[in-house]
């Protein structure tokens, strides 16, 4: 039954790699799992992966946004060096670990999640991943009627990806994470 379960689960059960690039060069990521709830392309997850790529976001923004002003600054040929260190000292410093790049992969080269909605005090989050090709999955989770108890024998699988690591790279001509071959596909585990 279990092996059932898991060869059910499996279908609808895919990885998100979550890649950031620090102001400091160092690249990373963290890998967590979704489920494909049906063939419009909308998911679910844990709420903690999107708090975590939503945190990603922010940092970059920031950056960004930090860098701008200095890039102004050092720009603006109007004022004297004297003024320009001054104006510069306002500025907060940019830590070396923060986030200056970041993506999520779900799974699928070319995807995105173009919405989503979370809920954390139960860490689930659903979202709607764009482009969806409903060929990617061969078939859909079925959600239980919460009026209806489980029948006795039923086989329940939940899967991820707990003991896989992958360190992207990034690639500065095309401005674009790049997974190490080696690294997929990424092997599923059941967790319960």
């Amino acid at each position: 039954m279990f092996r059932q379960a898991y060869a059910i689960a499996s279908q609808f059960t895919l990885p998100v790699v979550l890649s950031r690039k620090t102001v400091a060069g160092k690249c990373s990521s963290s890998i967590g799992s979704f489920v494909v709830l049906n063939e419009d392309g909308w998911i679910l997850t844990a709420h903690h992966i999107m708090a975590q790529y939503q945190s990603m976001m922010d940092e970059v923004a920031q950056f960004n946004t930090t860098q701008a002003q200095i890039d102004l600054i050092r720009a603006n040929r109007s004022i004297d060096e004297k003024e320009r260190r001054r104006q510069l000292g306002k500025i907060a410093r940019i830590k070396p670990d923060a986030t200056e790049k970041h993506s999520a992969w779900w799974g699928v080269n070319g995807s995105s999640l173009v919405l989503w909605h979370g809920i954390p005090s139960v860490d689930l989050a659903v979202g709607r991943l764009q482009p969806f090709d409903p060929a990617w999955v061969q078939t859909y989770p079925t959600i239980k009627d919460p009026t209806k108890d489980f029948e006795p024998g039923v086989s329940l699988c939940k899967l991820g990806f707990p003991f896989h690591h992958v360190e992207p790279t990034w690639d500065t001509a095309t401005n674009q994470f790049i997974l190490p071959p080696q690294a997929l596909p990424i092997p599923r585990f059941p967790i319960e």
